[in-house]
């Protein structure tokens, strides 16, 4: 009799602790996949920490960061960032700033509360006003403001159209979605 009901107590607590920890992480892989998440970051660089570049060049100054990321149920995901590059000296009502795309994919995993990338490919995409930017500050902004190599952040659901992306470092990114 009481070896039963200590068998019906452990069932029940494999039982509840399995649900404890599948339907959060069903709920955050379902709230990660159901929308194509946006964001937007402004960088200032002071002179000290960007490379110079070419000489007839000026330094970068100003960075506004605006992304579109696709996280796919089979574990895929896409994003593709538009860099806005201001350079020093850039009055923005004459010159208009110069832009810059990337295109990153690879793997996402969840392991608890926590987002993991890997596996990312850049891809750089040209365009038409990507002229101005020197190939030296291209690969630093590249280095700086994409995913190199694994990443891992916290998530946390604010409510079903925004989520917020807490990494290592404590750096946080708030997602939306439209």
């Amino acid at each position: 009799m009481n070896r039963k009901f200590f068998i019906g107590v452990l069932a029940a607590s494999l039982i509840a602790c399995a649900v404890i920890y599948v339907v959060p992480l069903y709920r955050l892989q379902n709230a990660i996949t159901a929308s194509e998440w946006k964001s937007k970051s402004v960088i200032v660089f002071s002179e000290l920490n960007i490379q110079q570049g070419a000489e007839d060049v000026p330094p970068l100054s100003k960075v506004e960061v605006f992304s579109n990321t696709r996280y796919l149920r089979d574990g895929v995901f896409i994003k593709v960032t538009h860099i806005n590059v201001f350079k020093n000296g850039n009055d923005a009502a004459s010159e208009p700033p110069v832009s810059v795309e990337f295109t990153e994919s690879g793997q996402w995993e969840m392991h608890g509360n926590y987002l993991f990338l890997t596996d990312t490919e850049i891809t750089n995409v040209p365009t038409n006003r990507s002229l101005g930017v020197s190939k030296e500050q291209i690969n630093e902004l590249r280095d700086r403001l994409l995913t190199t190599e694994q990443q891992s952040s916290r998530v946390e659901i604010i409510n079903e159209r925004s989520i917020l992306l807490t990494s290592l470092n404590q750096d946080s990114l708030l997602l939306h979605a439209n």
